[in-house]
């Protein structure tokens, strides 16, 4: 009886994951900025020795002294379209006594976009582009461990067009 159940919950486990529904929201801030992330794989966690500590473990800001800028510009798929562009700068600077202040702002420029109506007449164009801004703080509660905390607003703009309601027959 044990065995069957099992079986049982082992079916509906794998049969559940044939309705998953896929919701990607703001994937733009998975485009791990900086030279040294890319080379090594986005192994970034452990390695939190500069600015871009505010983004990829902010605890790391508790060890660091100093201030730091940082910044980076990628002509995002050059091969698909010449207005898609990453632009990342972050900022950290220590405070004696409180621990390490910093933040980022990722702009991600989708380029121009054309529009077209429901029959293929082209209509006004607009441009597309996503941004982030975050704030992060992280200070250290012993020799060897620390706490780090960020906070990030994000926006898109995909398109010039707003849908505010919809009417239907109601059948």
């Amino acid at each position: 009886m044990i065995m069957k159940f099992k079986y049982i919950l082992l079916l509906c486990c794998a049969v559940a994951q044939l309705w998953a529904v896929g919701e990607a929201g703001a994937i733009f801030l998975l485009i791990a900025p900086g030279a040294g992330p890319a080379g090594t794989g986005e192994a970034q966690v452990a390695k939190a020795d500069d600015a871009y500590a505010s983004y990829y473990n902010p605890a790391g800001l508790g060890f660091l002294k100093g201030t730091e800028v940082a910044g980076m510009h990628v002509n995002w798929l050059p091969n698909l379209a010449s207005d898609l562009y990453y632009e990342f700068i972050t900022y950290r600077h220590h405070i004696d006594g409180l621990g390490s202040l910093g933040g980022h702002i990722i702009y991600l420029n989708l380029g121009e976009q054309i529009g077209m109506d429901e029959f293929g007449n082209p209509t006004d164009n607009w441009k597309s582009y996503m941004g982030a801004i975050a704030g992060s703080f992280g200070t250290h509660i012993s020799e060897t461990s620390s706490i780090g905390f960020n906070f990030k607003v994000f926006h898109q703009k995909l398109s010039d067009q707003v849908v505010a309601g919809e009417e239907g027959k109601g059948y």
